[in-house]
Parts: structure tokens; sequence; C-alpha cells
């Protein structure tokens, strides 16, 4: 008996000390096991080959841009420095402050002047010089903001290969972007017009004149078109036909087909969904990359097609249309499968909503903006994405009045997250604004506090909008504007200036251009009106519209030469339209207002109290030769 209970007392121990083993190796290995998916880094090597990629896509000795992104930046910097694998190139980056200083000590210089700057070394690096500075030991040498002096590199002009289109690159010269597999070289100019050949076949001298005034962002006349021809002709890339340029081959590859050289094994990694953000853009970026590639095409493969009239080359370029559009879609929604929770699809979000071509897949963006939304709640990126979100919301309901019931619930759900973010924001418990000058600059927690204002009135409008859109007796807006502008007559003075107020409104919170053609037509017709106080308040509508200047003139002189200004003047209204034309640069024009504004306030002390401040500023411009 006692043996007996002594066997069942040891089988208890055993079954005890093997629950105890299962638990602790349990719980060791839960966090392997609930983690795995996400720590399973054995297959990542999208740094690695992403970096090794970028350069696999430079010739020999080529300076070489990255724009500045740290998957960029330090995968270059890895390999260019620590491996010597490609030391024949001359690296840089977009903010200067990794790579050679290219552009000085950005820390202490003007904004301004760094703009300046960079635009001056950017357009010496594609000529071929590189940039030097004196050398300075202390930051308070007044040396520190010099400009660079320049030297031919030693290799002579070198190829220029950059990660990404800078902007505005007829700044820089005559020059163009062509991408070569991931990067993108700079290249003459003429080199654009053999892009646009390779599809058309041909164009007239008049048309190349007319293209290369649109990329150059100036007129160039036919001596100058005809000398690119000439340079493309030499190198047997086109021929001349009396009036037309006839395509005869494109450049050579600098380098062999390209994606047999890279390495893509991204695509190869099956937890690639559930890895940490940082790693998901590099597949990200490739993806809308080649997704905003694809659409460049179309848009000039549009452009073509517009201005081609042959049968047989407008179906070539349709189909070419297609076939990008299609490879666009794919790109970018596998984008949106690893990017979930990444501010770098947005792009691919509007495109599902607006695109080039027409298809609306705006049902598919929805659900897919909210999910990016719902990690960034009360964060100042959450504003960002959100106006994005709610901009492409109201111009689809512009479009589609029939989806009013539908899109609204989703728009009145981001106000609400829009208003609770809003209230977390330390500017929120600010009872008055920051100063606005700190030691000579402009004190951030004052621009930060603007913002909030700006971000609280937009909010506010926004809300004002849905509820008028949400009212029983709301009336389709657009209707209602056609039929002013068809019987402006059967409408009240008050019913004209609310839907100007609404269209504008719209305008302000979507972008929507159709309404913002309306209100202008809108505005035509209230200059042939008689009564002074709708002049006056087309007026104040004018003068809050930065496109509206020509209106703000004329209904401006309207009211200075009506018979009703002597009775009830508004010198505020010479006075800013002497601030309009100083500001544009119109100085003759300003004082002639500004002449008038002094007259009507020195018929009354009342009006010089009122405006003392203005009669200064008016005084300093009409002091000026």
């Amino acid at each position: 008996m006692q043996m007996l209970i002594e066997e069942k007392e040891l089988f208890r121990q055993k079954l005890l000390r093997g629950i105890g083993i299962l638990l602790v190796l349990g719980l060791g290995l839960s966090p392997y096991v609930s983690n795995y998916k996400t720590a399973d880094h054995h297959l990542d090597y999208l740094n690695h080959d992403y970096g090794k990629n970028l350069m696999a896509s430079a010739e020999m000795d080529s300076v070489y841009m990255t724009e500045g992104g740290d998957n960029q930046v330090f995968s270059s910097l890895y390999f260019i420095y620590a491996e010597k694998i490609r030391p024949d190139l001359s690296a840089y980056d977009q903010m200067g402050n990794v790579f050679k200083k290219i552009y000085g000590l950005m820390l202490y210089s003007d904004p301004r002047a760094i703009a300046r700057r960079k635009d001056l070394v950017d357009s010496n690096i594609f000529a071929g010089l590189e940039p030097f500075y004196v050398p300075i030991s202390n930051i308070n040498d007044p040396r520190v903001n010099l400009d660079p002096y320049f030297i031919p590199y030693w290799q002579g002009r070198r190829p220029v290969y950059l990660t990404w289109q800078r902007p505005e690159v007829w700044k820089l010269g005559d020059y163009t972007y062509r991408r070569y597999g991931i990067m993108y070289k700079v290249e003459p100019i003429a080199h654009r017009l053999l892009d646009d050949l390779s599809i058309r076949g041909s164009v007239s001298v008049g048309e190349a004149e007319y293209l290369f005034s649109e990329w150059l962002r100036r007129p160039v006349d036919r001596g100058y078109v005809l000398d690119q021809v000439k340079s493309l002709a030499s190198q047997g890339y086109v021929r001349l036909e009396g009036e037309r340029i006839v395509f005869v081959r494109s450049t050579p590859l600098p380098l062999a087909d390209y994606f047999s050289r890279y390495r893509i094994r991204w695509q190869n990694i099956p937890n690639l969904p559930y890895l940490d953000r940082m790693t998901r853009e590099i597949a990200i970026g490739y993806d809308m990359q080649m997704g905003d590639i694809y659409r460049e095409r179309i848009r000039s493969l549009q452009t073509m097609y517009q201005r081609e009239t042959r049968p047989e080359v407008r179906e070539k370029i349709a189909m070419e249309i297609t076939n990008a559009w299609k490879k666009t879609k794919e790109v970018y929604r596998e984008a949106m499968y690893y990017g979930y929770d990444s501010v770098s699809i947005i792009g691919a979000l509007v495109a599902f909503v607006e695109n080039e071509v027409g298809e609306d897949l705006s049902e598919e963006a929805w659900p897919r903006f909210r999910k990016l939304l719902s990690y960034y709640h009360n964060s100042r990126t959450f504003i960002g994405i959100s106006m994005t979100y709610n901009q492409l919301l109201l111009r689809t309901i512009y479009r589609y009045p029939q989806r009013k019931n539908t899109l609204l619930p989703l728009l009145e759900e981001n106000v609400r997250y829009l208003r609770k973010t809003l209230s977390l924001r330390t500017e929120a418990k600010l009872k008055e604004a920051p100063p606005r000058d700190m030691g000579g600059f402009v004190n951030p927690a004052y621009q930060s506090y603007q913002e909030f204002l700006q971000w609280k009135q937009y909010t506010d409008m926004l809300d004002a909008v849905l509820k008028d859109m949400r009212l029983p007796q709301a009336f389709d807006l657009e209707a209602k504007a056609r039929e002013l502008l068809q019987k402006p007559e059967s409408f009240s003075a008050e019913m004209k200036q609310m839907i100007l107020i609404q269209l504008i409104q719209r305008t302000q919170l979507a972008n929507y251009v159709p309404y913002a053609r309306l209100a202008g037509d809108i505005m035509d017709i209230l200059a042939l009106e008689s009564d002074y106080q709708m002049l006056l308040f087309a007026w104040q509508i004018a003068m809050q519209v930065p496109d509206w200047t020509a209106k703000a003139y004329l209904f401006g002189d309207r009211i200075l030469q009506h018979e009703d200004f002597a009775r009830q003047p508004v010198p505020e209204v010479a006075y800013n339209l002497g601030i309009l034309a100083y500001q544009s640069g119109d100085t003759s024009r300003a004082k002639e207002y500004l002449r008038r504004f002094k007259a009507l306030c020195e018929t009354s002390l009342q009006l010089q109290a009122r405006f003392a401040q203005q009669l200064r500023v008016a005084d300093m411009i009409l002091s000026q030769p």
C-alpha cells in the first residue's frame, strides 16, 4: 500500500515537472512564434540590393546624386566608402550634409540663398564643373556665406545621374532627364525630341519649335531648333526632309540591359508585408517609381495623340496608353499591398480616384485611405493625409452627386477625427499667438501656431459645407450656378452672393476646377451690375482669390467711379488696389491709387485716425522715385 502511494506521488511529481517544462517552453516559444514573421530577416537583402542597383545604373566615372532618403544615402555611403565598390563615382546628396557639402554650410545660411545656391551648384555640376569652397574654421567667418568656385572635373565632362527628377531642370540649362533603369541621367534637351519622334515618326520644324519652348519654359526660334536638329542629324539619329524632322534611330543605352544587371530579390520574401516600414519602403519605392514612370509616359503619349492626325499612328499610341495604364495599376496595387501603413502610397491612392485615362477605381481607394489614416490618428501626419482624402471625397461628390449619401458619412467621420487631433495639439491651449520674432529669425512656435489656425479654419469651413450639403433643401450647386449664368435676372442679389460664396468655398476645400470656372463666369455677370453694394461684394471676393487680380482691378475701378462712392466712400478700395499694384511691380499704377486713397483720408480726421498705419505705408511708397 505504501509502495502504491509512493508511486502515485512520484507520478504526480513527474507530471507536474512535465507540465512545468511545457509551460516554460511554451512561454519561451510564444514570442518566437508570434513575432517570427516580423523578425525574420534572413531573406531581407532589400537595402543591400537597392544600394547596389542604384550604383549599377551609373556609368564609370559618373556624378551620382541621391535625393537624400536614408535608404538611398546610407547604402550608397557604405558601398562607396566602406566596401570601395564604386570609388569612381562622385557621390552627392540633395541636402549636402552626408557626402561632400556641395551647397556649403546650409545650417547657417538664409533659405533663399540656399535655393539660389542649389541652382548655381547643380547647373555647374551638370555642365562638368566641381564646386569648391574657401576653407573656414569658424562659423562666424563672413566667408561662410560665399558662393563656391568651380573647377572642371579632372576626368573631363562626366555623366550625371540622379535618383530622382530634380524639379525645374530648365533653370539649370538646356537639359532633360532620361530614365535608365532606376536612375535618371541628365542629357541634352534635344534627346527629349528624339523620345517624341520614336513614337510619332516625324514632326514639323514649327511643331518642334513649340515643343522646345514648352520644355524650356522660354520662347525659342527656328534657328535654335535647326541647331538641335543638326546636332542629332550629325550623329545619325534624325534626318531633315524639307520641313519635317524624321526619326532614324534612338541613342544607344549607356549600359546593357539594366534589369538583368539588378538583383531584385524582395519579391521572394514571403513575410515582406510584416517587416518594418523602413524596409518595406524600398519595395514600395520600386513600385511607386515604376508607376510614376508609366504615368509620365501616358501623359507624353496623350499629348502626342492629341497632336497626331494619322489614324494608324493614333491607334498605335492608344494601344501604348492602354498597356502603360495596365502596368501602372499592377505596380500601384503591389505598392498598396506592401505599404498599407505608409504615406508613400498616397500618390497611388490618388491615381485610383483621379487618373489620366479616366478610369474610376475610387471604391478600391476609400477603404485603403481609411486603413492608412487609422495608423496615424492624433498625429500631425493624420492632418496631411486627411486633407488629401477629404479633397478627393469632395471632388468625387461634386462629379457624381448621386454618391453623396455614400461618401458624406466618410467625410463626417474624418472631420470628427480632425477635431480630436487638433484639440490635442499644444497650440489649442494657447490664448494668444507666440511672439513672431526670435533674434532675427521667425519663431518656430509662431509658425506652428499659424499653421494650427489654418487647419482649424479649414476644418470649420469643411464642417459648414458638409452641414449645407446635408440640409433637406440643399440644391444641386452646379445646376443652380449654370441656371444663374443663363437667367441672372431671375435671381436675387442675396441668392447670387450665396451661390458665388459656396462655389468659392468648395473650390478652396477641394481644388475643383469646374467650380472655379463657374465662379469666374458668375463674377463676369456681376461685372455688368450697377448696384454699388453688389460691386463692393464682388470686389471683396476678387481680392481674396489669387488668380482674380484683373477682376479686382475691374471691380475696384467701377467702385471708385461709381456715383454712390462720393456719398459712401470706401478708402480701403483705393489703398488695397495700390498695394496690389505695388506688389505686382506696377509702381506708377500703385501711386495713382494711393494718391486717391490719401485724398479721401484728408477729408476727415476720423478717416486719418482709422487709416493711420495705411497712410504711413502709402507715404513710403509715394516717396520712392
